[in-house]
């Protein structure tokens, strides 16, 4: 009896192995069909390139934010480097509100989250693009992209300079190789309005 036990055991375990390898399988199949959508979602997210003039009108993202034509939007707002490493660990320093354009920092708390920082300095603006501030600034890209990619948002709000064509800054003052770069990167999540 025990080893008619073991037998059948040793078969479940055998059936079990090929149902997990059948499964594997067909959620690659699954991973690469959600790849295709995903990609989808993203390239067809509103880019919006947005400039502050004054208080409660377009440009002014406290404003913005609780308009219902921007339910749907992703607020992309200048942040420091000290607390968007803060709020990547989960430090409640992470989602206080700033000045500028951070004064919606903690909509990054909401869910789902209205609000994204992409650094632009620490304690004054970014004087060149490092190697760090590359890195740093494509950290909050990457994060950027994986909050595009749920599909819970058809536009994208950032901060925009027309005279010199980039990312418009207000409080800290960045080289202008950096402002391009995060500029760059922003525009090639979707399609610019």
């Amino acid at each position: 009896p025990q080893t008619v036990a073991i037998i059948e055991k040793k078969k479940d375990l055998t059936a079990l192995a090929r149902t997990r390898e059948v499964v594997s399988r067909n959620l690659r199949g699954v991973e690469n069909s959600y790849s295709c959508a995903i990609h989808t979602v993203v390239s067809a997210v509103k880019i919006i390139k947005s400039q502050y003039k004054s208080r409660g009108t377009t440009g002014d993202f406290a404003w913005m934010i609780n308009q219902p034509e921007y339910a749907n939007t992703l607020f992309v707002f200048n942040d420091n480097e000290k607390q968007f490493r803060a709020f990547l660990k989960g430090d409640p320093s992470g989602v206080m509100d700033g000045g500028g354009n951070a004064g919606i920092r903690s909509y990054q708390g909401h869910t789902p989250r209205r609000a994204a920082g992409i650094p632009t300095g620490d304690g004054g603006g970014y004087s060149e693009l490092s190697e760090h501030v590359k890195s740093t600034i494509d950290l909050a890209v990457a994060e950027i992209k994986t909050l595009l990619d749920s599909g819970l948002y058809d536009q994208l709000v950032f901060s925009y300079n027309a005279e010199k064509n980039t990312l418009g800054t207000g409080i800290f003052n960045c080289a202008r190789e950096v402002t391009d770069y995060i500029m760059n990167q922003i525009l090639a999540l979707g399609s610019a309005e």
